[in-house]
């Protein structure tokens, strides 16, 4: 007889899909779903989706479902909280920004324990940096202060973890260029120490604060020795041409799902 070949997630992701597609009609099914997960740190990726999708609806069991997940990732909690207040910024804005500079207390509180782990899934300041754009939706008054205590919890991570640092660096632009280009100009000159799957978000960075510095930051790379893709200065080219084309807000929306693999409203299911 053949060994049939089970894949032990696939019940897990199942009920998480229904979960999901329930949260927002009705979130007390969804728990109840989420609640016969075999492994419950499956539902740790789509917790910012299930509670945007359950908080205009059910902000209490939004809360309890952050409260009872577990997850490797510190600055998870945070972000769902972030996406809580994204739900429901247009028509409940005291609740939104209550739950966002709840957000960024938890945040901070992070950053003040002490210096992100290496190889931590994010740290506090570019979370921070990637709730920005939902205080301004509730309120642009909001943004400076926010802004400034983005700033205040950035600490420079390790070489190896230069991508987050770039992204950073990309996602303040969008409300002070100079602040940003200030963090950003001293990882351009290591962009010739990183590792290949570095440079992609780097040139994305660079072409949003300065293209004459992300064409610069590409030509100082190692040259090919031939037009093979996978090569990283041709990948860089690629990249930068890609970069170049992107329009704002697109090239900070996709910033935040593709590199720092949170989810964001219209983000791929599962993400």
């Amino acid at each position: 007889m053949t060994d049939v070949l089970v894949d032990p997630g696939a019940f897990d992701r199942s009920r998480l899909k229904v979960a999901r597609s329930m949260a927002g009609h009705d979130p007390a099914q969804a728990s109840r779903v989420l609640d016969t997960l075999r492994d419950p740190r499956v539902a740790a990726g789509a917790l910012p989706a299930l509670c945007h999708a359950m908080a205009p609806i059910d902000a209490d069991r939004a809360r309890r479902l952050i409260a009872q997940t577990r997850s490797g990732d510190a600055c998870l909690p945070a972000y769902a909280l972030g996406m809580m207040a994204l739900a429901v910024a247009d028509g409940a804005k005291p609740d939104a920004t209550a739950w966002l500079r709840e957000a960024f207390d938890l945040l901070a509180d992070l950053a003040a324990s002490g210096p992100t782990p290496p190889g931590a899934p994010h740290d506090p300041a570019s979370v921070a940096a990637a709730l920005l754009p939902v205080a301004e939706r509730i309120d642009p008054k909001l943004i400076p202060e926010l802004f400034w205590r983005t700033v205040s919890l950035h600490t420079p991570r390790p070489v190896a973890e230069i991508q987050s640092e770039a992204v950073y660096a990309m996602l303040l632009a969008r409300y002070d260029r100079t602040v940003a280009l200030a963090l950003f100009e001293p990882l351009a000159s290591r962009a010739n120490t990183t590792a290949e799957a570095d440079i992609e978000p780097l040139v994305a960075a660079a072409s949003v604060l300065d293209p004459d510095l992300a064409v610069r930051l590409v030509d100082g790379l190692p040259d090919a020795p031939d037009l093979a893709f996978h090569h990283p200065k041709n990948e860089a080219r690629l990249a930068l041409a890609a970069a170049l084309a992107r329009p704002a807000p697109a090239c900070w929306d996709e910033a935040v799902s593709r590199f720092l693999h949170l989810w964001t409203p219209g983000s791929p299911e599962g993400e």
